[in-house]
């Protein structure tokens, strides 16, 4: 009682939102959830209630290309707002056990902004979780910037992915790969031997 499935099944899980008051314990799976019937090959999960976002953020954070549209995040991201959803209900609900008629009128704005106050401090406290998150998209970021290529996550990128993923299976791609093929075999034989004094060296062309 109190443990939830965080796996979002069309008709069949609710919005975590609607019960982050009871919940207790939240599992994640760090896999694709877009993989059917994954979660009923666990006999142990299949019978655990599910959870979906109520309001995912449009776009994720994820370095990693997917076309799988707007609100899929990667895992840890799924965690962090999943957490964030029951921290700001506890906060809700801990607002509307305040006897609320002893409140003076004036005192409504102070209540609001004191509100907001713990809701910031409910990010605040959580944002750790993606730590390591923030430190490996930074990493992702340099080594791009280092090497010439776009910034995974940009538009551009992106876009680029998207190209390249219409041209697979199709003959050009059959094409481009043969192509490759060659210019390997191409560079590979202008590997030459020399034989200075007697003596076998290789040395590349380039």
């Amino acid at each position: 009682k109190g443990t939830y499935l965080l796996f979002p099944v069309k008709g069949e899980s609710v919005p975590l939102e609607t019960v982050a008051h009871k919940i207790h314990r939240l599992v994640a799976l760090d896999c694709k959830w877009t993989q059917p019937g994954l979660n009923q090959s666990r006999a142990s999960l299949s019978k655990l209630p599910k959870v979906h976002l109520t309001n995912p953020p449009a776009q994720s954070q994820f370095w990693r290309w997917h076309n799988a549209g707007a609100g899929m995040l990667s895992t840890i991201e799924a965690i962090f707002y999943a957490a964030l959803e029951v921290k700001i209900a506890q906060i809700e609900d801990e607002k509307q056990s305040t006897d609320m008629k002893n409140l003076q009128e004036e005192n409504c704005s102070l209540e609001s902004q004191d509100l907001d106050d713990k809701h910031n401090r409910a990010i605040t406290s959580l944002l750790p979780i993606l730590y390591l998150f923030g430190v490996q998209r930074a990493v992702a970021a340099r080594d791009a910037i280092k090497s010439g290529r776009k910034i995974p996550w940009s538009n551009e990128a992106k876009l680029e992915q998207n190209l390249l993923r219409v041209c697979v299976g199709t003959e050009k791609h059959a094409r481009d790969k043969e192509i490759g093929r060659v210019l390997k075999e191409t560079n590979r034989s202008k590997t030459i031997m020399d034989l200075p004094n007697g003596n076998v060296s290789l040395r590349s062309a380039f």
